[in-house]
């Protein structure tokens, strides 16, 4: 086993790469270098499972099995190798497998001065892949880098998704039935979310109470409609102007989820992501046992 360790100066804070590596649409513009196409379904939180894919020409699942194995946000990332996904399968276990797993593929993000990133790919490689992975990790980088300066500049936006084995009406009566909403809308078991007001038409608005179980704290979460597209796309401008849009997209036996919302500077890009997602995992459950 080699490593291939590669690094680059970006002109942008580390919690700003840190989200330019994991945020879904982000990932699949910078690792286009390695396969077009590639993507990831799992988490980036230390004991994660994680499968970094693409699509064979048959349509199926390939790539690779791994999950983290150190997340210290925003400085490191250890994404630990445990086997090959082939036609969909998962393999840990054949001879291949064993021979070359545990792999290592580590990210360092070392804040600089004047607001710099200096971002290190260290990655075990096997011998035979040692100079595709150093020729192609440096054009990767390049992507990371364009990316993170891009999104420096403009509101961070962050991507969260869910697959949900319902059918698109089910979907989005969860999504939209204030009586439903008040049942899923909150992000851990001490809040809820006791009322909810909901006009979905463009150019109308919806305001939901947020709320700590013990009344301690509460807040409105309210915004006006810009764009609705049925059972397709709901987007709506929230009272500090930030934007956010929720994608519906059918797909085998279910509906694929995936919200985009600017970011704010109050809490950090790793909170806001992992509190969105909570949320949308709610709904997700809620949706899958309730309707």
């Amino acid at each position: 086993m080699n490593k291939v360790s590669k690094s680059i100066v970006i002109n942008a804070q580390p919690q700003v790469v840190w989200e330019t590596v994991i945020d879904p649409l982000k990932y699949e513009v910078w690792t286009r270098p390695f396969s077009e196409g590639s993507y990831f379904e799992g988490g980036w939180n230390q004991g994660d499972s994680i499968y970094f894919l693409s699509k064979n020409k048959d349509g199926k699942d390939e790539g690779m099995a791994a999950e983290i194995a150190e997340s210290r946000y925003p400085q490191f990332i250890s994404i630990r190798h445990i086997g090959f996904i082939s036609d969909g399968k998962v393999d840990t276990t054949s001879e291949g497998a064993k021979a070359w797993a545990p792999a290592y593929e580590n990210y360092t993000l070392e804040a600089l001065a004047e607001g710099q990133t200096r971002f290190t790919a260290d990655v075990d490689t096997a011998d035979e892949y040692l100079e595709m992975f150093g020729n192609m990790w440096p054009k990767a980088l390049e992507q990371i880098k364009d990316i993170s300066e891009k999104a420096q500049l403009k509101p961070i936006q962050i991507t969260i998704r869910t697959c949900i084995p319902k059918p698109i009406e089910a979907v989005w009566e969860g999504f939209t039935n204030p009586e439903h909403i008040t049942r899923w809308n909150h992000a851990s078991d001490d809040w809820h979310c006791p009322e909810a007001v909901n006009d979905l038409t463009e150019g109308r608005t919806f305001d939901y109470i947020m709320a700590s179980k013990d009344g301690k704290v509460s807040f409105h979460f309210s915004g006006m409609y810009t764009k609705i597209v049925h059972h397709e796309k709901i987007c709506y401008e929230l009272g500090d102007e930030r934007e956010v849009c929720a994608f519906f997209n059918p797909m085998d036996g279910g509906v694929f989820v995936e919200e985009t919302f600017d970011a704010e500077e109050s809490h950090s890009y790793s909170e806001q992501r992992q509190g969105w997602q909570a949320i949308l995992e709610n709904f997700a459950d809620y949706v899958e046992n309730n309707l």
